[in-house]
C-alpha cells in the first residue's frame, strides 16, 4: 500500500511538472503570438498611410490634369480665334 501511494505520488509529481511544461510553452507561444501581432498592425498601419498618401496624390493629380486641360482648351479656343481674324 506504501508503495502504491509513493507510485501515486510520483505520477502525480510527472504530471503536475508535465502541466507546469505546457503552460509555460502556452506562455511562450502566446507572448510570440503577441510579437506578431504587434508587427502585423505596423505594417497595416503603414500600408494604411501609403494608400492615404496615395489616394491623395492621386486627388491633386486629377485636379491639376483637370486645370491643365481647362487652360489648354482656353488656349486652342485662342488661338482658333487669332487664325480666324488673321484670315
Amino acid at each position: 500500500m506504501k508503495k502504491n501511494l509513493q507510485s501515486e505520488t510520483i505520477i502525480m509529481q510527472d504530471f503536475k511538472n508535465a502541466l507546469d511544461k505546457i503552460f509555460s510553452e502556452f506562455g511562450s507561444i502566446n507572448q510570440r503570438l503577441k510579437k506578431l501581432e504587434d508587427k502585423m498592425n505596423e505594417y497595416h498601419d503603414d500600408i494604411v498611410g501609403q494608400l492615404e498618401m496615395l489616394r491623395d496624390e492621386n486627388t491633386i493629380g486629377v485636379y491639376q490634369t483637370r486645370e491643365l486641360r481647362e487652360t489648354t482648351d482656353n488656349h486652342e479656343m485662342r488661338i482658333t480665334k487669332l487664325e480666324k481674324a488673321q484670315n
